[in-house]
């Protein structure tokens, strides 16, 4: 419930911020409604404009600082009737394990993403290409056994290596 208001918080807030910025972009096109506006902008209808960039700059930052915070951080598995939420920190924890059990000194993880669906950013140790491709062949099998078991994830996952 708590979420859903503070959604609906930063619905109405963005929705201010944008109606601002199109009010002060449509001005220069509307002389009746600028010539009821206060002084200032009578004598200089371009600075609407600086205005309105000014709005939807903040507009955007709005944007992008409430999307980050209400990202989502668990992964929802449908499975029946019920529904799972399973922590990142849940995943992380697993899926360092599995490379330290399997992979240790090959690669390292370094962040789990979980969205829609997840990401796993990993440091790959310096490889040949033949080595890399068979460490890759093997990492995917393995995540796959790990995220069916423990989780009950069979969807396509992203593994994205930085050497």
């Amino acid at each position: 419930m708590r979420r859903a208001i503070l959604s609906l918080l930063h619905g109405f807030v963005l929705l201010f911020f944008g109606a601002v910025a199109v009010l002060f972009f449509a001005l220069p096109q509307l002389p009746i409604v600028r010539l009821e506006m206060v002084d200032l902008l009578l004598h200089r209808p371009a600075d609407s404009i600086s205005l309105g960039l000014a709005f939807l700059g903040a507009t955007f930052i709005l944007f992008l600082g409430f999307y980050t915070i209400h990202r989502s951080r668990f992964l929802r598995l449908k499975m029946g009737a019920q529904r799972v939420e399973i922590d990142h920190r849940l995943i992380s924890r697993s899926l360092e394990e599995c490379f330290q059990a399997h992979f240790k000194e090959k690669l390292s993880l370094v962040a789990v993403s979980v969205d829609s669906k997840i990401d796993i950013d990993v440091k790959l140790a310096p490889l040949d290409e033949g080595q890399r491709e068979e460490l890759f062949l093997r990492v995917e099998a393995a995540l796959q056994v790990l995220l069916k078991e423990r989780f009950g994830y069979t969807k396509p996952f992203y593994l994205t290596a930085t050497l």
